[in-house]
C-alpha cells in the first residue's frame, strides 16, 4: 500500500484557487496558475459559504478570538499553525482503511466508485454516519488543546449539490450541514478556518481517490465542464466583484499556488491581490531532485525557497518519506524518532518564514504518526524530543 498523497500532488502539476476561505482545486498539467474564475451568477453560492467562516487573514487583517474571547494567535505571533482534516469530506482510503470499509466501500477506489455501489440513499445515510464520527467536537477541542490555530478542510465541489449532474455523478449528498456545524464548533474554538475545493468536476488528476473519483483520464480539463461549473476563462473575481461595486473590506479571499509551485505566475489574471494569499505544498517524498538522506532532507528543509509571494502559506506538507525506505531500518518511525523531530523543526521553522503551515493531516488509522499530526502526540514524539 503506498502511504500518502499521489505524486502528483507534489511536482508541478498542481494548480490551486482558493476562493472566499479560501477554496481551492487541484489539477494537473500546464494551465493557467489562476484557473478557478467565477462567473456573477456564482457569487451567491460562494457567499453562501463565505459565511461559515473568515475572509481575512488572523492578525494581519483582523483578530480572531474564541466565543470567550481568547486569541490563539498570539502565541504564534499570527503565524498559522495548522491541521488537515484529510477524509472528512473527500476521502481517501489510504488515510482509514478500516473508517472506509465500515462505510461499506471496501474494494472501492474514490467515493464516486462506492455510491455507485452502494446505491444513493444508503450511500447518504453512510457517509452521513462517518460525517457525523470521523471529526467530532472532541477534535476541534483536541486540536486547540495542542496549540494549534487553524484547520484545513478539503471539500469536493459536489458540497454544493447544485452542481452535480444527478444522472451521471454519484457523490454522497448531504454534507453541507456538516460542513456548517464543524465550522461553528471551529469558530467557537477561534480557529481560523480554510475550506479547500479539493475534487473538480470529471477529476483534475486521473486515477486518485483525492479527486473524488478514480477516473481513468483527468476529465476535467474539457469546455462542457467549465460550463458545468460555470467557470469562464477570462474573467477575474476581482472584476466581478467591481462589476457588483462590493466594497474591498468584503472582498473574497482568494488563495492561489505560490509561482515556487511551478505552475506559472499567479498574478497573470489576478491584478489586485487584495485579501488575497498563496500556497505552496511541500512533500521531499515525491520531490526527485532531492537525495533520499536524513542530511539531505533536513539541510532541504532548513533551506527551501518555498515561496516568491507574500502572504504564502504552506498548505500541506508532512513527515512521510518514499515508499521503498519507509519502512527500513533507517527510516522507521518510532526507531529514527530523533531524525523526525529535527525533520520537523526544520521544516516548521522554515515555514513560519512566510504565513505558516498546516500539516496533512489532522489524524489516520496508519498506526503510525508521519503523517498524523494527532499521532505525533499519542505516540510521545514530543515527550522524547531533543
Amino acid at each position: 500500500m503506498t502511504l500518502g498523497k499521489d505524486p502528483q500532488d507534489s511536482l508541478a502539476t498542481e494548480k490551486t484557487a482558493k476562493l472566499t476561505i479560501p477554496f481551492s482545486f487541484k489539477a494537473q498539467g500546464s494551465v493557467r496558475p489562476f484557473g478557478l474564475l467565477v462567473h456573477v451568477t456564482r457569487l451567491a453560492v460562494l457567499n453562501t459559504l463565505a459565511t461559515l467562516t473568515v475572509a481575512w487573514l488572523p492578525t494581519t487583517d483582523k483578530t480572531i478570538t474564541s466565543s470567550n474571547g481568547t486569541d490563539l494567535f498570539k502565541a504564534s505571533h499570527g503565524k498559522i499553525r495548522g491541521v488537515n482534516l484529510g477524509s472528512q469530506f473527500v476521502f481517501e482510503p489510504w488515510i482509514a482503511t478500516k473508517a472506509w470499509s465500515e462505510l461499506g466501500c471496501e474494494g472501492q477506489e474514490s467515493e464516486f466508485d462506492c455510491v455507485m455501489k452502494l446505491g444513493q440513499d444508503a450511500a447518504n445515510k453512510a457517509f452521513a454516519k462517518h460525517w457525523d464520527s470521523w471529526i467530532t467536537k472532541e477534535d476541534i477541542k483536541e486540536i486547540r488543546s495542542y496549540g494549534l490555530n487553524t484547520i484545513r478542510i478539503p471539500v469536493g465541489y459536489w458540497m454544493n449539490e447544485d452542481l452535480i449532474y444527478h444522472d451521471s455523478e454519484y457523490f454522497p449528498h448531504g454534507g453541507f450541514a456538516y460542513l456548517e456545524k464543524l465550522c461553528g464548533w471551529a469558530s467557537d474554538a477561534g480557529l481560523y478556518i480554510i475550506i479547500d475545493l479539493h475534487g473538480a468536476p470529471g477529476a483534475q488528476v486521473a486515477k486518485n481517490a483525492f479527486t473524488g473519483q478514480f477516473a481513468d483520464t483527468p476529465g476535467f480539463y474539457v469546455d462542457f465542464q467549465h460550463c458545468h461549473t460555470e467557470i469562464p476563462e477570462q474573467q477575474s473575481i476581482r472584476k466581478v466583484e467591481g462589476a457588483l461595486s462590493i466594497d474591498r473590506k468584503d472582498y473574497l479571499h482568494i488563495q492561489m499556488m505560490d509561482g515556487a509551485w511551478g505552475a506559472g505566475d499567479p498574478h497573470e489574471h489576478l491584478t489586485d491581490d487584495y485579501y488575497a494569499a498563496y500556497d505552496n505544498h511541500r512533500y521531499l517524498k515525491w520531490d526527485p531532485r532531492v537525495e533520499v538522506s536524513k542530511d539531505s532532507y533536513i539541510k532541504t528543509s532548513c533551506n527551501d525557497n518555498v515561496a516568491t509571494n507574500w502572504p504564502a502559506i504552506i498548505g500541506e506538507w508532512s513527515l512521510g518519506v518514499p515508499d521503498n525506505v519507509q519502512e527500513t531500518a533507517d527510516w522507521k518511525p518510532y526507531s529514527n524518532l530523533d531524525f523526525y523531530q529535527k525533520w520537523f523543526a526544520a521544516q516548521v521553522q522554515n515555514y513560519e518564514q512566510h504565513q505558516g503551515w498546516i500539516f496533512w493531516t489532522w489524524k489516520t488509522q496508519l498506526d503510525e504518526y508521519r503523517w498524523s499530526y494527532r499521532g505525533t502526540y499519542l505516540s510521545g514524539f514530543w515527550q522524547t524530543s531533543s
